[in-house]
């Protein structure tokens, strides 16, 4: 068993093909996205590190009876707690809808590449290395190639009319052009102020 197509069907599968994997970089792997997936995760430790709120999670992940009550708006009242009580970067971020500020993308970048840059990009910037938040995301295009090539397309011979099926990859060269990849943003820390503005102060 297996999936054919006809050759006339074979551009909309590989416009289909092409326009998802084109979501996944430039929606998924947007810098946005990935910035406040960064900055959620940060702000999440922070919240983690309160042994009253560390204990809730435990028994909600720990016991199925409870799980319902870790909801978004539990992290969203502990992200206000950590804010007002101690305004660290991350869960004062969240609260107060600050961003990273993003510096610059790069692709394929092998972990000593990523170091190099962060480290130029500081040096550019005149700011501590430190201060160079850096998220990848790998685009695995490998995974949809695996799927597709077992597709088979019918085609006709020009000579006697007869149709035959023969492999995807035999008839296009459409999922050999493109490959994995990775994805990274490099941002610089936001600036706050270091005491929480007099709203949010316990």
């Amino acid at each position: 068993m297996g999936l054919a197509i006809t050759q006339k069907g074979l551009g909309a599968l590989e416009d289909f093909v092409y326009s998802r994997h084109q979501m996944y970089r430039k929606v998924y792997a947007h810098k946005t996205a990935l910035g406040f997936d960064w900055l959620l995760r940060e702000a999440i430790n922070e919240v983690l590190e309160d042994p009253e709120s560390f204990d809730w999670v435990d028994t909600c992940l720990s016991n199925m009876k409870w799980f319902a009550e870790l909801t978004d708006n539990f992290f969203w009242e502990a992200f206000r707690k950590v804010a007002r009580r101690e305004p660290r970067i991350y869960s004062f971020c969240i609260v107060n809808r600050v961003k990273l500020d993003h510096v610059d993308t790069r692709e394929n970048l092998d972990k000593t590449e990523i170091l190099n840059h962060s480290r130029w990009l500081a040096s550019e910037l005149g700011i501590n290395p430190d201060n160079v938040v850096t998220c990848s995301m790998k685009a695995r295009f490998s995974n949809i190639q695996d799927n597709f090539n077992g597709i088979k397309v019918l085609v006709q011979n020009p000579i006697t009319r007869e149709r035959s099926l023969r492999k995807i990859t035999e008839v296009s060269a459409f999922f050999s052009k493109f490959g994995d990849g990775t994805i990274t943003h490099f941002y610089r820390r936001p600036e706050v102020a270091e005491k929480a503005p007099s709203d949010l102060t316990e």
